[in-house]
């Protein structure tokens, strides 16, 4: 009975992994095509975030890490290709995650928060983690390609190439936008801060 518990475990994790891979599959199908076809387009904020949490939320639940998001639903991002910003997104959740898989201590409540809004001139987005945190002098190093700042092994994403972060900024530039570490909110250790011109000819 116990063999055969085990079993069972194993192929939970088996199917739950393919779920996973095949969700990434389509999203970069998804994010190729709207890259070739250069559509763009405005559209609401929350339904790519949560459409992002729906593909990458099972494992840092899966890790005891909750994922707050914080976005109305009028606010609308400004015209550029939608799987463009959902690799903004989903690269900044991976590496929330990944942060806070690589702490050495469970003091803080594992946790990240998404937030969008629109003010007069930028369409923001933050996401934050209590993770491991982005020491002052490298918090420009970061960018650079290959640069990491989580290097242990117990994370089922693996210690990553450190291409993440300088996508991001590579996206961002492409329509005018901002990349930056910024203050975290009390009781989170980094916050990553995107903000895109709303009006994208002036």
């Amino acid at each position: 009975a116990k063999k055969m518990g085990g079993l069972d475990e194993l192929l939970a994790h088996i199917v739950t992994s393919r779920n996973q891979l095949d969700a990434y599959i389509r999203y970069t199908r998804l994010y190729t095509d709207s890259l070739l076809n250069d559509e763009t387009r405005p559209f609401p904020a929350a339904g790519q975030v949560a459409w992002i949490q729906d593909i990458f939320g099972a494992i840092p639940a899966g890790r005891g890490i909750t994922t707050e998001v914080e976005c109305a639903d009028d606010v609308i991002v400004p015209a550029m290709p939608v799987a463009m910003y959902s690799a903004v997104l989903l690269n900044l959740y991976t590496n929330a995650t990944k942060a806070i898989i690589a702490r050495a201590s469970d003091e803080m409540p594992a946790k990240i928060l998404i937030s969008a809004w629109n003010d007069a001139r930028w369409h923001n987005v933050t996401v934050q983690d209590t993770g491991v945190g982005i020491p002052l002098e490298v918090r420009e190093r970061i960018w650079d390609p290959f640069y990491t700042t989580t290097s242990r092994v117990n994370s089922p994403l693996g210690s990553g190439m450190g291409l993440g972060l300088s996508l991001v900024r590579d996206l961002m530039s492409r329509v005018g936008g901002k990349a930056n570490v910024v203050e975290p909110s009390p009781g989170f250790m980094t916050s990553i801060h995107i903000r895109i011109p709303r009006n994208q000819n002036g």
